[in-house]
């Protein structure tokens, strides 16, 4: 007859052996490395809300660094996901690395369905290292069904994964906000008219988005900064034939302000 104390240890073993084959099950889908080469991911679907993907034209894009603005972490070099085992809790969804919880910042998925019934397409970027450890979070908390494209790359910049998903969907870089954690990286983009919105260490909010949509809406458009260069340089033409004393700023300025031409320079 079996001893308690036998039992408990075969009960143990039989529990640890499940868990290492569920960690590991679950490891194997969330880390399954991408078919195609380049790394392209691209979520069709999206919500079946108020505006699902499949009827929005995507007009405009909002795109998001994942690190920095949806958790508070960065993937390629925090020392927690150095640990290979990454598994979702089956009954509070709860996240681990390891032995350890992950969180994502608290308004990110209300945020972000609030923007796609707002009727914006949404879409994804990292420059890293470690495509599979991104994408096995992002599938861990849920949220590729928000975004209809993501783009995983070690680089050679962010503003290379942007353009990158403006060339597949036609979109101009103009109609793409952009939010970032580091301002320092912004460069490139600003010079190529993407609208950069930076965020602190708390991450991306309701309010956040709100802010960054306000600036986003009085965005200088292609047609508008064309009509205000042509304006100046029929007002410059005309000038040079007046005297200097005459050469005020006046005709202009009432072009800017009656609307037939406005300053975003």
């Amino acid at each position: 007859m079996l001893s308690f104390k036998s039992v408990s240890v075969v009960v143990l073993v039989t529990f640890e052996y499940l868990l290492c084959t569920v960690r590991t099950e679950t490891f194997s889908k969330m880390t399954a490395p991408p078919k195609h080469k380049g790394v392209f991911f691209k979520k069709q679907t999206g919500l079946n809300k108020t505006i699902p993907y499949s009827e929005n034209p995507g007009k405009e894009m909002i795109v998001f660094d994942v690190d920095g603005t949806l958790w508070p972490y960065q993937i390629d070099s925090d020392p927690i996901f150095q640990d290979p085992f990454i598994i979702k809790g089956l009954d509070n969804g709860t996240v681990f690395v390891g032995n350890q919880t992950i969180h994502i910042f608290p308004e990110v998925e209300e945020t972000l369905l609030e923007l796609i019934e707002k009727g914006y397409v949404l879409a994804a970027v990292s420059m890293t290292n470690s495509t599979h450890k991104t994408m096995a979070v992002l599938n861990a908390f849920d949220l590729t069904k928000h975004f209809k494209h993501m783009e995983m790359a070690p680089g050679p910049d962010k503003l290379s994964l942007v353009t990158e998903i403006c060339t597949r969907t036609g979109l101009l870089l103009e109609d793409v906000l952009y939010f970032e954690k580091d301002p320092g990286e912004v460069f490139d983009m600003l010079w190529r008219h993407v609208i950069v919105y930076c965020i602190d260490e708390n991450g991306l909010t309701k309010d956040r988005a709100r802010k960054g949509l306000f600036i986003f809406d009085i965005r200088p458009r292609k047609e508008r900064r064309q009509h205000l260069n042509n304006a100046k340089r029929e007002f410059t033409d005309k000038n040079k034939s007046r005297p200097a004393k005459e050469r005020d700023g006046t005709e202009l300025e009432g072009m800017i302000h009656n609307g037939s031409a406005i300053d975003y320079q």
